[in-house]
């Protein structure tokens, strides 16, 4: 329901910036001002045009950028916390249930203390069954990270984050593949 609220603000802050871009006002500002003919308000929009230009493009680049955002189409402003950090995906199964689980909540502890890109998939996806395939997976769970199996079962959290941290200055991962409980 949030989800539709926020889309629904969108639209409407979209539509506000259409009618109030600058360019439309040669038709906007005539209608405006003959829609409050005989007003001090109609008055005054008629002897401050540049000033009203001003307010309509605020007007317009505001309502462009919470369009934006509330659609979902917008980028953040903030820089992305994560760029550069490791990607790591964990592979899991439904089946798995509690292994997967276990394995899930000790790279999330890794994730608070370190910060890295964390994606989980399933084994059982068109994305999972090409990584068990590139990687030879024959169980789950498993951590991938920057493209190379780290990790095959459930690592101690400090096993995890020696999976995650450099080693070398070309940044290649240290496998610990045959580490954890299956």
């Amino acid at each position: 329901m949030l989800k539709l609220w926020r889309t629904i603000k969108g639209y409407v802050a979209g539509a506000v910036a259409f009618i109030s871009c600058p360019c439309h006002l040669p038709i906007t500002l005539p209608l405006l001002i003959s829609a409050t003919a005989g007003t001090v308000f109609s008055a005054w929009l008629a002897n401050n045009v540049i000033l009203v230009g001003a307010l309509s493009t605020v007007m317009f680049l505001g309502g462009l950028g919470l369009a934006l955002n509330w659609t979902g189409q917008g980028k953040s402003l903030l820089p992305d916390a994560t760029a550069g950090a490791p990607e790591v995906t964990l592979v899991t199964s439904r089946a798995c249930r509690a292994a997967c689980r276990s394995a899930k909540s000790v790279w999330l502890s890794a994730d608070e203390q370190v910060g890295f890109k964390l994606v989980d998939v399933d084994l059982l996806s068109p994305r999972g069954r090409k990584l068990a395939d590139r990687h030879n997976l024959l169980a789950t769970p498993a951590a991938i990270v920057n493209d190379k199996l780290v990790v095959r079962g459930v690592p101690s959290l400090d096993r995890a984050l020696e999976a995650i941290r450099p080693v070398g200055a070309d940044a290649q991962y240290n496998p610990i593949v045959e580490e954890g409980e299956i």
